[in-house]
């Protein structure tokens, strides 16, 4: 047999053999970028990875994120302290509002303030006004400046002539005077504002008559000067749309000092103050009031849930009321420091 293969027919064998190389070599080079190009779409980055943008991250952070995870929820004013009050204080204070929307609380257990449960104002008042009888009770606040306005009073006109004829009612008392005199007369129980201690009703009585007070005569000196006593006319001329109640020459609240000059002095009702109070926050503007040769700043806090955190000066003297509404109103004498008595009411009242 004859075994020679011819020059054309090797060269044929060698190219297959080549071709064969190239296209093996081909297809691992591709199965290389394949799998990387899925690896980097598919496989998280190594630990070196995420090092490396960390620290880019923090060599140049979004300056509109810059600070936020270290800054405090609440800044705290210079000379200023946080203290807690039981958000149900809301109901108790000088400045609670009552009426037909928002009924008096009396749970027995909240009490904002000392002075809040009612005694008998014949046996603590002075010579200068009277009562209608033993049953005519009052918060000790309201009799005492009761007993200095009546006292101004006298010196003006020289007639010891006002008695009280109405003041503290509880729910019961208030639900058998709405039985014999109805709706258009008395107010639903608990939502007379007479449950709160802080209000009452002035008469007159001469020569042992009595009859209802009139804006004529000495009887003017009322109104215009018990603002200087905390008190102020709670259901004025004009203003029953908005109080629900006609006008009450007879009908006095105490509100305290400096709140009856800002409302006497700018014919407001309870309830247009305790809504313009809102207005004034611990960080923004306080309410300015000057009242007589001092001057005080108000400003409101609303209620959180179960208790309320409240910053309060350490420097000057403070009162704390619930507003009996949705939050408290906080009033700062800023002529007057703490004292020992000032700061255990502050205390007793978170």
């Amino acid at each position: 047999m004859n075994n020679y293969q011819s020059p054309k027919r090797r060269n044929s064998g060698v190219d297959t053999t080549l071709f064969l190389v190239l296209v093996i070599i081909i297809a691992i080079i591709a199965n290389i970028f394949i799998f990387s190009g899925l690896r980097s779409e598919h496989t998280p980055k190594d630990n070196a990875d995420l090092r490396t943008e960390t620290e880019k991250v923090e060599k140049d952070p979004d300056p509109s994120q810059s600070g936020i995870s270290n800054a405090p929820s609440v800044i705290i004013p210079e000379n200023y302290k946080s203290v807690t009050v039981d958000s149900g204080e809301i109901h108790f204070g000088e400045l609670v509002l009552i009426n037909g929307e928002y009924p008096h609380v009396a749970d027995g257990v909240h009490n904002v303030t000392r002075y809040e449960t009612p005694v008998d104002v014949y046996a603590n008042k002075n010579k200068n006004y009277a009562v209608k009888d033993m049953s005519i009770d009052l918060n000790p606040v309201v009799i005492e400046n009761l007993n200095a306005m009546f006292t101004d009073y006298v010196a003006f006109s020289g007639a010891a002539d006002i008695y009280i004829n109405a003041a503290y009612r509880s729910h019961e008392d208030q639900k058998a005077i709405y039985d014999q005199k109805g709706s258009d007369i008395a107010a639903l129980p608990g939502y007379s504002e007479h449950h709160s201690g802080y209000a009452f009703d002035v008469a007159v009585h001469s020569g042992g008559k009595y009859s209802a007070i009139s804006d004529t005569g000495h009887f003017t000196w009322l109104p215009e000067n018990c603002k200087k006593y905390g008190f102020i006319r709670r259901y004025p001329e004009g203003k029953t749309d908005i109080t629900g109640i006609t006008f009450e020459p007879w009908h006095y609240r105490f509100v305290g000092v400096p709140h009856s000059y800002y409302i006497m002095e700018n014919s407001l009702t309870l309830e247009e103050y305790v809504k313009l109070l809102k207005s004034y926050t611990l960080m923004g503007e306080h309410l300015a009031i000057s009242a007589g040769d001092k001057t005080y700043e108000i400003y409101y806090v609303p209620a959180g849930q179960g208790t309320t955190e409240i910053f309060v000066p350490t420097d000057k003297a403070y009162t704390i009321s619930g507003n009996n509404v949705d939050g408290f109103v906080i009033t700062v004498d800023n002529t007057a420091t703490p004292t020992a008595e000032k700061a255990e009411n502050a205390e007793n009242a978170a």
